[in-house]
């Protein structure tokens, strides 16, 4: 009998175990998920902002004067 109540007290503890291993699991896979998607809209801001802000340079300068300021500062000439 005693050991039937150890062994059901082992089983008691390891799916204790179990579950706080999951709880901690699932709090990093929710984590992970946050940042990625907090890396994502970052993302998307920086890519928004630079459209923009290549758009005005076209918008002042023109394209052909643009492709040849981007010639020369590539070159150096």
């Amino acid at each position: 009998m005693n050991t039937e109540i150890a062994a059901a007290k082992t089983r008691t503890k390891e799916q204790a175990g179990t579950n706080e291993h999951e709880n901690i699991q699932a709090g990093i896979d929710s984590v992970s998920k946050g940042s990625l998607y907090a890396m994502g809209i970052v993302s998307g801001v920086i890519g928004l902002w630079a459209a923009l802000y290549f758009l005005t340079a076209m918008m002042s300068d023109g394209p052909v004067n643009l492709l040849k300021n981007w010639i020369s500062a590539i070159t150096g000439i």
